[in-house]
């Protein structure tokens, strides 16, 4: 399974086999296999065998996967392959001790369609150690009255629980118990960027980024199937990069100071702010920015 800061989901692959064992003395019955899955996760795409004396469906309806089996015989097995999304954005995903899914199978007659045998339910964990922390950020629009300047419509609207950060950041929300967090950042910190002429993408703040510990920056390093290289967590944005040098500028981990790489990433050192403006006020190629709500 593959998503962090810069995915909003996550994918992850199930594979579900039905089959009479060499000491089956069972009769060619109808089977029902249900896949139950949590609110945060769907199915995305689906492969299964093909029967030679048999018809399959696989179905999605609300939670619950249901692939129906009309005569499983001993030359038939089956076997199915589901690609499941994780919503990275739920916070019981966070918030689980154990991320589970549960699948139980039911053997009914052919001919009286009647329940003969059920199996034991099994469970499946998912591993969900890309998930890198919590919430970063309390707000969904800027455009609510401010708090500290009523009758401007040009501040955070804030999700539940969280407050105005005010003038120091009016644009921002933060926990209204932990509004500390209202510390000005660079403002390129609350961003999302891209620069797409070297295939880099970062999100510090908008997703799961959670710690100046944790990586947010990535490139791209191959397509079909996609395959990412993480960038040193010692940046928390990558802003953008000067043509004459090819070196890489941005924000720094803890969002309050600049930095720069003069070997594509690898390595990064601190930055004045006076010499950063200066860098940036030249022939510079800037990262595309967009928010994260």
């Amino acid at each position: 399974m593959a998503g962090c800061a810069y995915d909003g989901r996550a994918t992850v692959s199930v594979k579900v086999v039905v089959y009479h064992s060499q000491e089956s003395t069972g009769t060619a019955y109808n089977v029902t296999v249900n896949i139950y899955l949590p609110d945060y996760v769907t199915m995305k795409s689906k492969m299964y065998t093909q029967p030679r004396e048999n018809t399959i469906t696989v179905l999605q309806s609300g939670t619950v996967i249901t692939a129906e089996i009309a005569r499983l015989t001993f030359s038939d097995p089956f076997s199915l392959d589901a690609t499941l999304t994780l919503d990275l954005s739920d916070p019981n995903v966070l918030e689980a001790t154990y991320r589970t899914i549960s699948a139980e199978t039911i053997y009914n007659d052919r001919w009286g369609n009647i329940t003969d045998l059920m199996s034991t339910p099994v469970y499946l964990s998912l591993n969900a150690n890309d998930i890198c922390a919590k919430r970063l950020t309390w707000t969904t629009a800027t455009t609510c009255n401010c708090t500290h300047k009523p009758g401007t419509f040009t501040c955070g609207c804030c999700v539940a629980g969280a407050c105005q950060c005010g003038a120091p950041r009016p644009q921002a929300c933060a926990p209204c118990n932990e509004m500390w967090r209202c510390i000005a950042y660079k403002r390129e910190f609350e961003y999302v960027s891209s620069l797409t002429s070297l295939n880099i993408l970062c999100d510090a703040f908008q997703m799961r980024r959670g710690s100046a510990t944790g990586v947010s920056c990535q490139r791209t390093i191959a397509t079909n199937p996609n395959k990412y290289l993480e960038i040193s967590p010692r940046v928390s944005v990558i802003t953008g990069s000067d043509p004459s040098t090819g070196y890489l500028y941005g924000v720094a981990n803890n969002g309050l100071a600049y930095v720069f790489s003069d070997d594509q990433g690898a390595t990064w050192t601190s930055l004045a702010d006076d010499d950063y403006a200066a860098v940036t006020s030249g022939n510079f190629t800037w990262a595309e920015f967009s928010k994260g709500f």
